[in-house]
C-alpha cells in the first residue's frame, strides 16, 4: 500500500503506518491507530502547542508518561532509524496536563483517507 516518495505514510483506511515504504509492525509501535490520530491532529496545527485534551481521546492522551513511552519515543526512534532524520515531535508539560507539538521539517508525510460521500 506504500506510496513511493513519501517518508511517512498514514493509511487511515486500514490504520496502518509506513515509514520509508516499510509497513510498521506492532513490535515497533504499540498503537498505529493512536499514532495516526495524534499525527493528523498535530498536522492541522503545525508549530503550535496542542493540549492533551485536544488530542483524540485514548488512554495515551490522558497520561504524558504513557504517551511518551508507547507513542512518542518509539515513533522518534523508528523515524530516526528508517529515515536517518529527527522527526520534530515534542511532548512537554505535567503528567496529566501536557502539550504536544509538531514542528515543520522536510519529512514528507502522505495521508490516505476515506472518501465520505454526501447523501
Amino acid at each position: 500500500m506504500a506510496i513511493k516518495g513519501q517518508d511517512i505514510l498514514l493509511d487511515c483506511t486500514n490504520n496502518k503506518l509506513y515509514v520509508n515504504d516499510k509497513k510498521v509492525t506492532s513490535e515497533e509501535l504499540h498503537s498505529q491507530t493512536t499514532t495516526i490520530d495524534v499525527l493528523q491532529t498535530l498536522m492541522k496545527h503545525i508549530g503550535k502547542d496542542v493540549h492533551n485534551k485536544q488530542l483524540p481521546s485514548s488512554s495515551y492522551s490522558k497520561n504524558k508518561n504513557t504517551m511518551l513511552s508507547k507513542i512518542v519515543i518509539p515513533f522518534l526512534k523508528l523515524t530516526k532509524k528508517e529515515l536517518n532524520k529527527d522527526f520534530p515531535l515534542i511532548c512537554k508539560g505535567m503528567l496529566y496536563d501536557f502539550h504536544m507539538k509538531l514542528g515543520s521539517s522536510n519529512i514528507k508525510i502522505g495521508v490516505v483517507d476515506k472518501i465520505h460521500h454526501a447523501r
